[in-house]
């Protein structure tokens, strides 16, 4: 029974951008970004004002892939659509 749950919660988070992409956040993004994307350090982005995110999502895709700045890229670390789903995530913060 407890095995049924931990195979349901991938499958109903793959139909939810959203809480997949929150879920890719909070592992990779909460500790510099903050948990509501106000940003936790000096030059990062508030997330939540729309700060850096006047681009398109492929421009957002590529730092997060490349890095950017003190941000280090995650080419290898997330798939791509971890990547879209981080980025409809953020994008809802505001």
């Amino acid at each position: 029974m407890l095995v049924l749950g931990f195979i349901a919660a991938p499958v109903a988070m793959a139909g939810d951008p959203l809480a997949a992409g929150k879920q890719v956040y909070d592992r990779y993004c909460m500790g510099c970004h903050g948990v509501n994307g106000e940003g936790m350090m000096p030059g990062m982005p508030n997330f939540s004002l729309g700060e850096r995110l006047d681009t398109t999502d492929r421009d957002l895709a590529e730092r997060i892939r490349q890095g950017n700045g003190v941000m280090p890229g995650f080419a290898g670390i997330l798939s791509d659509g971890e990547i879209d789903d981080v980025i409809a995530y953020i994008r809802s913060l505001l």
